[in-house]
């Protein structure tokens, strides 16, 4: 009996090719776990979302979550190898191996992303990219574009309230894209106070355009998972015409929690403040907001942003006008006329004077002089908005062409008389 058994198991394996399956997928897709964790991953912080929904989504039979790692250069090979081989690629051996060799080679940096690429360029059904959503394949990609088809597989034998509830998940759940160009790499904005939410129009400064365009969000959509990015992809066309109309015409992702209405000027952190300035200048008088760095979310997501708490809007009333090349503050009232004026306070660094200098600008906005340092980079700026923002300042604002901080000037820096100033600029 032992002999035949084992002549009949020859038999199999020699008609099977000799070669060891693949295991099936399992046979009940936790799929009502999956919306759940969708519909609440919905509510927690961008930053979290992706994680989120890996977690929560374990589509395949093993848990997603091992890509987090893999996605900042950390691969756990057996956890990949036993993913990949759930999920079912249908990719031949070689581009496995090969995604194999590369995965065991990977360390933390900027090539992160290489063996999934490869493995999307070998299998492109394995991916669901497109040529403006290639930029963001990897490890986190992967899992999400799984994710998202088998949801789409299984939503026509979905009960009718799974179902509703799958519906209502996929319209609830925008996760952020990081602003990256073609090439999978982005502008790295400078660090700065975040406001709460999220923005989706943006305006990137170079050294050698303004472009306007829409921020790039991940959604799980009927198909599968999808990049919605608005007409053009990041970083969108260049400025022509009237800039607040074709801000204007950009609308929004349908649902999207918590949007932050005024336009992110994203701009690279090393650059001329001079450059930035000139841009704020171009697009005229509608509200924006400065675009700052975020910390890297679990996913690979490098290079997030979120829009500066302060926005950055014509000022109207009694305010605070600061001059940096001259290191002078002043008042200005409503009509634009400087009704007092002084040097900054000293104190033991440059910065350290604007900050007790802003220590007058509370409950006011703060207008920027024309005059700048020529040293002075983007980083510097969001750094005086940072300090704005612990004043108490309101807003931020450009001071019109020649203006400065020298007229009705005082002998030295009076808090005091300042203030006072500034109440009576004030009153109507």
């Amino acid at each position: 009996m032992r002999a035949r058994a084992a002549v009949a198991l020859a038999l199999i394996a020699a008609a099977c090719g000799g070669k060891r399956r693949e295991p099936p997928p399992p046979a009940v897709a936790p799929i009502a776990g999956c919306v759940a964790a969708l519909g609440q991953a919905a509510t927690l912080p961008p930053a979290e979302r992706t994680a989120a929904v890996l977690r929560g989504c374990p589509v395949c039979g093993p848990s997603f979550v091992p890509l987090l790692a893999a996605a900042d250069g950390h691969p756990d090979l057996a956890a990949m190898n036993a993913l990949i081989a759930a999920c079912q690629t249908g990719c031949r051996g070689t581009a496995i191996g090969t995604w194999r060799s590369q995965l065991s080679d990977l360390e933390p940096g900027p090539g992160v992303a290489r063996p999934w690429k490869a493995l999307g360029e070998a299998c492109p059904a394995t991916m669901h990219a497109t040529p403006p959503t290639a930029r963001f394949v990897g490890a986190a990609w992967w899992g999400l574009v799984t994710i998202g088809q088998r949801l789409a597989d299984a939503a026509a034998g979905l009960p009718a309230d799974q179902a509703a509830a799958l519906a209502a998940a996929r319209a609830a759940l925008w996760i952020p894209l990081p602003p990256w160009t073609v090439t999978g790499g982005g502008l790295v904005a400078p660090p700065g106070v975040a406001r709460p939410g999220l923005p989706w129009r943006q305006v990137t400064v170079t050294d050698q355009a303004i472009l306007i365009g829409r921020l790039p969000f991940g959604r799980f959509a009927e198909g599968g998972f999808v990049v919605d990015g608005g007409p053009t992809p990041y970083p969108g066309q260049p400025l022509a015409g009237d800039p607040a109309a074709a801000l204007a015409a950009l609308t929004p992702p349908p649902g999207l929690r918590d949007a932050v209405d005024p336009p992110v000027v994203i701009a690279p952190t090393a650059a001329p403040a001079s450059r930035l300035v000139a841009a704020l200048r171009a697009l005229g008088a509608q509200p924006l907001a400065l675009a700052v760095a975020v910390p890297d979310a679990p996913g690979g997501w490098h290079g997030a942003i979120a829009a500066h708490a302060l926005t950055i809007a014509p000022a109207a009333g009694a305010r605070v006008r600061l001059d940096l090349a001259a290191a002078r503050i002043a008042v200005v009232a409503a009509d634009g006329a400087v009704r007092a004026s002084a040097p900054w306070p000293d104190a033991a660094s440059p910065r350290a004077r604007q900050q007790a200098a802003l220590a007058i600008a509370r409950g006011v906005a703060v207008e920027l002089a024309p005059a700048l340092p020529a040293e002075l980079q983007v980083a510097d700026v969001a750094a005086l908005f940072d300090d704005c923002h612990a004043a108490g300042a309101t807003g931020l604002a450009l001071a019109p062409d020649g203006a400065d901080a020298a007229a009705a000037p005082q002998p030295g820096f009076d808090a005091a008389a300042l203030l006072a100033a500034l109440a009576k600029a004030a009153q109507p």
